[in-house]
């Protein structure tokens, strides 16, 4: 692939990086994600740097994005299950 990384057309690579991505995410077996990994490394190392900048700063933005929507999850979670908690105690003592 890296030798002929130039010559693919833009479809082509797309389609090189969608079997990386299955390969990564939906396949259960070891080795096949193993050589999926060494491919999407491969497929990153071609890309340009201001892409790199690109695809980093949109995950940096995501787990951001990701880390408070669980924070605030955990936090509605816990005081469901304190308010639970207290009403069924409530429920008990009466």
């Amino acid at each position: 692939m890296i030798n002929n990384w130039s010559v693919l057309t833009v479809a082509s690579k797309k389609q090189c990086r969608e079997v990386f991505e299955y390969g990564l995410v939906q396949d259960s077996k070891p080795e096949v994600q193993k050589l999926a990994q060494a491919g999407m490394v491969a497929y990153l190392s071609m890309k340009p740097a201001r892409e790199l900048q690109t695809i980093a700063e949109a995950f940096v933005r995501n787990s951001e994005a990701l880390a408070t929507r669980s924070i605030g999850l955990n936090s509605q979670y816990h005081y469901f299950r304190a308010f639970s908690f207290h009403t069924t105690s409530n429920l008990i003592c009466l």
